[in-house]
């Protein structure tokens, strides 16, 4: 186990027990709660806004299911692992949502060196507090840029640094390591989701209210669903 890690877990602890390690038990502990709470508030929030914005986007509702439904078939399980890769019309949506609703809305970084921002010098040790839904929604980089347009990401449409403005799982060498994980999670819950039900918002869209606690998720999101036929 201390030689080959096979989990994340195990590497903590691999890694606290080398000769010489400042590594301590307070850090494992600190890492293990990290990803528990990290991972599943963000990834339940964010597929929280993907629902809403296809709730209150017909068309584009539409096509995610018909995504969904020439994916999955017959079937109302993704049992194919293989088959996340052809969930392209979802992901775009997972990643338009995630530009408008960004779960991590304020960021907080320290600078280990000197950095210069447009002429601002800003000394090593400086916490910086991005906001990266600034950039996400700023008309220069995206047209109409507070429509729910999951083409943009999509095709030619898609083709340019569109992505490179968001930042929602963070960036360099920080960048969040369950990125992956939770774009899977998206695809497969939201694809299954459409397969098996319509649903609808059970209120206007502009009740649905945002709620910040260390991520941003709404206040409350009553959908009601409608089983689809097989």
């Amino acid at each position: 186990m201390r030689e080959r890690p096979s989990n994340i877990l195990e590497a903590l602890v691999a890694a606290r027990d080398e000769p010489a390690s400042e590594f301590t038990d307070d850090d494992v502990v600190g890492n293990v709660a990290t990803m528990l709470f990290a991972g599943e508030d963000t990834t339940a929030n964010a597929m929280a806004w993907l629902l809403y914005f296809l709730a209150i986007t017909p068309d584009a509702a539409q096509c995610a299911a018909a995504e969904a439904g020439a994916v999955l078939g017959e079937s109302r399980t993704l049992a194919d692992y293989a088959a996340l890769e052809r969930l392209r019309y979802i992901e775009a949506a997972a990643v338009e949502s995630m530009r408008l609703k960004p779960i991590a809305p304020v960021q907080g970084h320290a600078c280990n060196v000197e950095l210069n921002l447009a002429g601002l010098v800003v000394p090593p040790g400086t916490m910086l507090f991005l906001l990266p839904r600034v950039a996400a929604t700023d008309a220069a980089h995206f047209d109409d840029p507070f429509a729910f347009r999951p083409e943009r990401f999509l095709g030619e449409q898609g083709s340019d640094d569109a992505r490179h403005k968001l930042f929602p799982f963070g960036g360099g060498p920080r960048f969040c390591p369950g990125r992956y994980l939770a774009m899977v999670e998206m695809r497969m819950v939201v694809a299954m989701a459409l397969r098996n039900f319509g649903f609808s918002l059970d209120l206007s869209a502009d009740a649905v209210q945002e709620h910040f606690t260390m991520t941003l998720g709404p206040k409350a999101l009553p959908l009601r669903l409608t089983p689809r036929e097989r």
